[in-house]
């Protein structure tokens, strides 16, 4: 392993490959995460998870099992402020429920005529009717392990559940809960982490970019799946973004990370997030 490395520095191959990683470009300048507020750090997790269709069996396997679920759910009364972000919403998707307030809209003048006790007990049996999350007298909640955010599932009533959140101050919710706790593998976390490092570009750089590591006959990055910014402004022109992953313990790797690292189009290092993740961050 060490004299072939060798070879290939002495051929010249190394300062190649790591030109190729450095000369990626993109038509857009979007960030994979553009927007924080937009998504969740399990949205994201879950997306990448989906069965993947090439690429590297270990990192594809690491992927699909990264988050498990714990086994035994627990029942909590848990104070509405305490959750701070949805898994869906009717129309575009915002994720942190501080993003969606600005989008609740005035109510109609006969909903505007009842007294706020009257609107908050309209709106809190909206969210318990049509939120979809209660069960059995419980709404269902899941915990990020690894930061202990709490997100509700909510797919009917978003900006309804955003209202009764933003007025906690005015008139306590207390939620009869049952809380599911989503934990990172540690044996997959390892494999994304210290066996292999993924980076998230823009798939038109992307295809580029291994087009010039076949001519080189490099064949240590591999494509291991596509998917959409799950955090873009603008839900129409969306970037389709690319998950390249390389050996750490491969011949070119300082070579391809110093030249991604050089490149000017937008290259995500979805190892290091990982890193952070599993260190407690929240927000994407």
């Amino acid at each position: 392993m060490w004299l072939s490395g060798t070879i290939g520095r002495l051929t010249g191959r190394g300062k190649k490959v790591r030109a190729a990683a450095a000369a990626i470009s993109a038509p857009k300048a979007w960030r994979f995460l553009h927007d924080p507020d937009l998504t969740t750090s399990l949205e994201v997790l879950r997306d990448l998870a989906r069965p993947h269709f090439g690429g590297s069996r270990p990192v594809a396997d690491a992927l699909e099992r990264l988050v498990v679920e714990v086994e035994s759910p627990r029942d909590e009364d848990v104070d509405i402020g305490r959750v701070t972000a949805l898994t869906a919403s009717k129309g575009r998707y915002i994720g942190n429920l501080r993003r969606l307030l600005p989008t609740i809209s005035d109510p109609g003048p006969r909903v505007a005529a009842l007294s706020l006790d009257e609107q908050y007990a309209m709106v809190h049996s909206d969210v318990m009717r049509e939120s979809g999350c209660v069960s059995k007298g419980r709404f269902r909640l899941i915990e990020e392990g690894w930061s202990g955010r709490l997100i509700a599932p909510n797919s009917g009533a978003a900006r309804r559940f955003a209202w009764l959140h933003r007025n906690r101050y005015l008139r306590p919710t207390i939620l009869p809960a049952r809380i599911e706790t989503r934990m990172l593998d540690a044996s997959a976390l390892g494999v994304l982490t210290r066996e292999f490092q993924l980076e998230i570009i823009p798939s038109e750089a992307a295809r580029g970019l291994l087009g010039s590591m076949r001519n080189l006959d490099v064949g240590e990055l591999e494509l291991v799946r596509e998917l959409w910014s799950p955090a873009c402004p603008d839900d129409v022109n969306r970037d389709m973004w690319s998950v390249l992953a390389y050996p750490r313990a491969g011949r070119y790797y300082e070579d391809i990370r110093l030249g991604l690292a050089d490149a000017a189009a937008p290259v995500f290092d979805f190892s290091r997030w990982l890193m952070m993740i599993a260190a407690g961050r929240e927000t994407p």
